[in-house]
């Protein structure tokens, strides 16, 4: 089995044209970039020269101190740093509470969308620039080690200095589960009073954008509603998992058996969801309230400066109120490397994960004995204990399935399908599958022949299904070929 399914290729290249031909054009046409400047002179230095030039490239932005979302990265740019803002504001209010745990990070100047963009370059956000000397993934990941390569955690770490870094990232974890809402989605003031905050639009996740990004998936078929329960919601991850399957037409399968194989798994895992005595095994906390999360936290976006201090943690994009059930799994990105890219197998990621799962448990630990003691967290609101309970029950791996559409088929056959159907005769699970069927219902089997002609039909015809923005197609006309 590999371990993801693949990137639609020819939406990789036509987003990385226009990706790259946009970051040419700020930095090469002289009226945008001096626009840029301008704009920033007259709203955040309007009395005093400063220098001006590009600060940095990330993910998703390119920062001149000032972020514009990336064209062919970014599938909804407006949605996008609307809900950035929204978070980050909310975030800043209330972690400065004395009753909260404080989260540093940057204040917004100002934000905007396409139409206020110097050069009609896009949706914007000004924030405060945040001193720092490092991340710190660079200090868990191998001394010297490559940037142009996927970061990975520094397997020889001394256990006490692991420990020191992971509680400073426990804290910020911490403080977010703390953050609750009473629906699941994105954050924003309410338009009736200004001094609330409450969930406002659907919950625009990093798996959302990218399987319209890179699964060809119609922007259309997004979920579009805010869920008052958690089954809702994952209900709706489900059926995008299945939507995703169906709409990536380049490299979503291999062969007819590839396509079951995959078709299987998803439908199997939205039983998990709509039957209730599955459900109950995994799912406890229906209604909320639901804590703040954040698909892009991770050690890269937490900064520090000489002293190793928490200066700020940027890069807000993909937060929303989420189910409890997130908070309460433990983080994927204690090895920094995910699961699917481990280059010696999801077994040895396992392995080397748990060996440091229990250092980050002590660390979280530590962090609530504080907060507790400060007055800033109840007892009930510990995440160590429901944390070790979700890796040892495999609940862990609902949450990371249901979130990453691209290392579903992995992550199901090889942790989720025995714990809740049984052994199979098989060890193989590129052919378990076969063992499944008699659990489907037969309008679930007539639905897997149909998706399995219709992809079958598609593998040798291979044609661009993309549905990009306004915003990002606007440049992919004038300069993509």
């Amino acid at each position: 089995m590999k371990p993801r399914l693949a990137y639609d290729d020819k939406a990789w290249e036509i987003g990385t044209i226009v990706y790259k031909r946009w970051c040419i054009y700020i930095q090469e046409d002289d009226d945008a970039f001096n626009a840029i400047g301008a704009f920033l002179a007259t709203h955040y230095y309007p009395r005093e020269w400063c220098e001006f030039d590009i600060f940095g490239i990330g993910g998703f932005n390119v920062c001149f101190r000032i972020m514009f979302p990336f064209p062919g990265i970014i599938m909804f740019p407006e949605e996008k740093v609307r809900n950035e803002v929204g978070a980050m504001q909310f975030i800043l209010n209330e972690t400065q509470k004395p009753q909260r745990i404080p989260i540093p990070m940057p204040s917004i100047s100002r934000w905007g969308q396409k139409k206020e963009s110097p050069a009609n370059l896009g949706p914007f956000i000004i924030m405060d620039y945040v001193e720092h000397k490092e991340s710190i993934c660079r200090l868990l990941e191998n001394p010297g080690s490559d940037l142009s390569v996927r970061p990975v955690l520094n397997l020889d770490l001394n256990m006490v200095r692991l420990k020191d870094l992971y509680r400073k990232l426990a804290k910020v974890v911490l403080s977010l589960s703390t953050l609750t809402l009473s629906k699941i989605g994105s954050i924003g003031l309410d338009p009736e009073n200004s001094s609330t905050w409450k969930v406002v639009n659907r919950p625009l996740s990093y798996s959302m954008n990218e399987v319209v990004q890179l699964g060809t998936l119609p922007r259309s078929k997004i979920p579009t509603s805010t869920y008052n329960k958690a089954s809702s919601y994952f209900d709706a991850l489900a059926e995008l998992q299945l939507s995703h399957l169906i709409s990536q037409r380049n490299d979503a399968v291999d062969s007819e058996d590839d396509c079951r194989r995959k078709f299987v798994a998803r439908l199997l895992f939205r039983r998990l969801i709509r039957e209730q005595k599955l459900r109950e095994k995994w799912l406890l906390h229906e209604t909320g309230p639901f804590p703040t999360w954040c698909d892009d936290f991770r050690p890269e976006n937490v900064l520090v400066d000489e002293a190793e201090t928490i200066v700020g943690v940027v890069d807000w994009e993909f937060t929303y109120s989420a189910p409890v059930e997130f908070s309460h799994a433990p983080p994927w990105w204690l090895l920094i490397e995910k699961p699917e890219y481990w280059p010696r197998g999801l077994g040895d990621w396992c392995t080397e994960y748990n060996k440091r799962l229990e250092t980050f448990l002590e660390a979280m630990s530590d962090c609530e004995d504080e907060a507790i003691h400060n007055g800033r967290l109840m007892v009930n609101q510990r995440l160590s204990g429901p944390m070790r309970n979700s890796w040892k029950s495999g609940d862990f791996w609902i949450m990371y399935a249901a979130r990453n559409n691209f290392a579903f088929d992995l992550i199901y056959w090889q942790k989720i399908d025995q714990r809740f159907f049984g052994s199979t005769q098989t060890f193989d699970p590129d052919n378990a599958w076969k063992e499944r069927l008699h659990l489907l219902t037969s309008e679930e089997k007539k639905y897997i022949d149909e998706c399995v002609k219709l992809k079958c039909e598609e593998m040798d015809t291979r044609p661009l299904a993309w549905d990009p923005d306004e915003y990002t197609r606007e440049y992919e006309c004038e300069w993509a070929e």
